[in-house]
């Protein structure tokens, strides 16, 4: 059976992957919707991440305003419902589905940075412990 730690490490490394590969795309010339989509997936398992820190289960939803909204009640220090973290959740159905939502290099890059103050966020917040060793 999986340890706490095993599973925010698992959360981590799934994280991580997907903000590497919205990096690769980012780099490339395009198109930058897959990008997109692995931003709000990193983000989602980052936060999904520290619901396992406090031996929670983290609702099968890609929707960001709930995840937040359950995680700050266990782990209020943690300041993620800001429009820009918020806006990701739309990367991660309507961007799949819809045939005119193509966005630029530079939204891609917009949602990078987000992504990655939201992953410094969860770190502060994950003993040390629980880190990727």
């Amino acid at each position: 059976m999986k340890t706490a730690a095993d599973l925010v490490r698992g959360w981590l490394a799934k994280a991580d992957s997907d903000l590497a590969e919205a990096g690769r795309c980012a780099a490339s010339s395009g198109p930058y919707d897959t990008g997109c989509f692995h931003c709000q997936q990193a983000a989602e398992k980052y936060i999904k991440a520290v619901f396992c820190v406090h031996g929670k289960v983290p609702a099968k939803t890609h929707n960001l305003r709930q995840l937040i909204g359950e995680l700050i009640v266990f782990e209020p220090a943690i300041k993620l419902a800001r429009p820009e973290v918020l806006a990701l959740t739309a990367y991660a159905v309507a961007l799949r589905y819809d045939s005119d939502f193509w966005p630029a290099q530079s939204e891609l890059l917009d949602a990078l940075k987000v992504v990655r103050q939201v992953r410094a966020e969860v770190m502060a917040v994950i003993p040390a412990e629980m880190r990727p060793k």
